[in-house]
């Protein structure tokens, strides 16, 4: 399946440059690649071009030549922040944001340039940008307090969009546009297999998101969660379920609790040997070898108002030392979308 920004762009804006002849630098990390494609997607949809690696990197390009060409280049600098590109040690997003703090400090002062852009609640860096300044003293656009809609209207008006598009086609469901924020919820965890003690009953929260409509009529949606328990947030951030992110090919969002939608969304998670993993029933857990698991998550339900709810199975599992391991966690849903 093709990304929803390449499908929009093919779609809406083939040659991506006939409206900005300069194109915004998109920064993040792979981590956040599902996110990222809705704001491409919105974008391309405002006839924006962009520079993003995974479509503008050419095969046996010289990469850190072409990311810095790309950086001094481009009309904008777009640093996508969030709990994955924060909490990583080493990525390549932070070497772009090395570049472009050193291309910032060559342009002019009363023209916004680096645009920073939090799409969940993170601690953006204080680096230094000249002048006794930092990363802090440029305002940043928070997808969270502002909804994703509200967001990326505000990052198209920042780039120089009047009157920006964002809807992507027909209503998801009644009451609703294409694109929904999500508000809030919560994940309610009612078992799991093998059992493991206190985990019956325990909830996460959900903290936002979206819902958006493909362009082949299917529909994505994205949440993010927090757990009021350090150690089993701490796991999430580590794992990617903080925000969860899954498909149904479905037209829309169905009213009727006879006939859920169901969404699946799956992911690979990496594990270093020596690594130190808390584990609920386990504790801390240091891994012998490097392991690749591979998890996965399918909700059903169906919209009541503009709250969707009903049920979720959650499930990690792969080969460890020749043995294979499975575990799995079901419960209840409910996320509340606000047509705005």
């Amino acid at each position: 399946m093709n990304s929803i920004a390449d499908r929009i762009s093919s779609y809406t804006n083939p040659k991506r440059n006939e409206a900005h002849m300069s194109h915004a630098f998109i920064s993040y990390v792979s981590e956040d690649d599902a996110s990222v494609d809705f704001v491409c997607a919105t974008l391309s949809r405002n006839r924006v071009a962009y520079w993003r690696d995974k479509n503008d990197l050419k095969g046996g390009e010289r990469w850190k030549i072409a990311l810095r060409e790309a950086i001094q280049k481009g009309g904008y600098f777009v640093a996508i922040f969030s709990k994955n590109s924060c909490n990583k040690d080493r990525s390549v997003a932070n070497q772009e944001v090395a570049w472009a703090i050193e291309e910032l400090q060559l342009r002019p002062f009363n023209r916004a340039w680096f645009i920073p852009v939090k799409i969940e609640q993170c601690d953006i860096p204080a680096r230094p940008i000249g002048g006794g300044e930092t990363l802090h003293d440029l305002h940043w656009i928070d997808f969270e307090r502002l909804g994703w809609r509200e967001g990326m209207g505000r990052l198209l008006s920042s780039i120089g969009v009047e009157n920006p598009e964002l809807d992507h086609g027909e209503p998801i469901a009644p009451g609703l546009g294409s694109i929904a924020q999500i508000r809030g919820g919560e994940l309610i965890y009612r078992g799991s297999l093998p059992a493991v003690d206190n985990f019956e009953g325990m909830t996460l929260s959900v903290t936002g998101g979206w819902v958006v409509r493909e362009l082949d009529n299917g529909i994505t949606i994205s949440l993010f969660t927090r757990s009021g328990y350090q150690q089993m947030q701490a796991l999430n951030e580590r794992i990617g379920a903080t925000n969860v992110i899954a498909f149904c090919n479905e037209e829309k969002i169905s009213t009727d609790p006879n006939l859920p939608n169901t969404f699946t969304g799956t992911r690979t998670i990496q594990f270093s040997e020596g690594e130190s993993v808390w584990y609920p029933g386990l504790g801390d857990v240091v891994l012998p070898v490097a392991m690749k698991l591979e998890s996965s998550f399918t909700a059903k339900g169906h919209l009541q108002g503009l709250v969707f709810q009903g049920s979720f199975h959650a499930s990690i599992g792969g080969d460890v030392l020749g043995q294979e391991i499975n575990q799995s966690q079901w419960g209840d849903f409910q996320i509340q979308l606000d047509q705005h």
